[in-house]
C-alpha cells in the first residue's frame, strides 16, 4: 500500500506495477493499493491486480486500506468512507474484546487439533485442508 494523495506514483506505469508485484524480483503481492484523495469520500482505495489490470474492489484491501488510513492519517476516525471503482464503501471501526479474541482463539485452536488427531489417528481424509487459522 502506499500514500499516494499526492500523486506521485504514476498509475499509467502497468510494467512497474507488475514488478512490485513479481514473486521474484519485486516484493511479491497480489496487488497493489495506491490510498488517494476523493472528493466523495475520506480516500479513494485505487486498486491493481498483480498483472497491473485494475480491480474494481477487493475485501482484504478495503480493510488495509481503512486500517492505513486510520493508523497514519485520521487516527480518531471511528468511521470512514472509502471511494472504489465500485462504489463508495462505508468501514466502520470496531473495538474487539481481548477476553473474546482471547477465547475465539482458544476455539479455533482446540478445533485444528481435533481435526489434526482425526486426520493422522484416524486416517480420515477430509476433502478440506487443515490450515492455521491463527498462531
Amino acid at each position: 500500500m502506499l500514500d499516494n494523495r499526492s500523486n506521485v506514483f504514476d498509475v499509467k506505469s502497468v510494467d512497474r506495477i507488475r514488478l512490485l508485484c513479481d514473486r521474484h524480483f519485486g516484493i511479491g503481492a497480489d496487488g497493489l493499493i495506491l490510498l488517494e484523495s476523493s472528493d466523495q469520500a475520506d480516500c479513494f482505495m485505487n486498486y491493481f491486480n498483480a498483472d497491473g489490470t485494475m480491480a474494481e474492489m477487493c475485501g482484504n484491501g478495503i480493510r488495509c486500506t481503512a486500517k492505513f488510513f486510520i493508523d497514519y492519517i485520521e487516527p480518531h476516525a471511528k468511521e470512514l468512507s472509502i471511494d472504489t471503482r465500485d462504489g463508495i464503501k462505508k468501514v466502520i471501526k470496531m473495538k474487539v474484546f481481548p477476553l473474546i479474541w482471547e477465547l475465539l482463539c482458544l476455539v479455533i485452536k482446540i478445533s485444528q487439533k481435533i481435526l489434526l488427531f482425526l486426520k493422522i489417528f484416524l486416517s480420515i481424509s477430509f476433502p478440506w485442508g487443515i490450515h492455521t487459522l491463527l498462531d
